[in-house]
């Protein structure tokens, strides 16, 4: 979270969105009920606009590793 500082801060949102639902489910798991709560289908489409925006950054990191520390490739002769 310390290199990728707005992707760890818009997990814990997503996160923290994602434990509020799971709480008000558990205080009513019937199934009515629980998909009930206010704008919670507001709040997944944005968790899922959210993480999908985190992976491409997740992505674009790595690949910014990938290639300032690229594989060895070792060949061997065959015989």
């Amino acid at each position: 979270m310390r290199q990728m500082p707005t992707e760890g801060a818009n997990f814990a949102r997503v996160d923290q969105n994602w434990r509020s639902i799971m709480e008000n489910t558990d205080k009513d798991p019937h199934i009515l009920k629980a998909t009930d709560m206010p704008d919670m289908l507001p709040t997944l489409r944005d968790c899922n606009l959210t993480l999908e925006n985190i992976q491409k950054g997740l992505n674009e990191y790595l690949e910014k590793k990938r290639n300032i520390f690229p594989r060895y490739v070792i060949q061997f002769d065959t015989y």
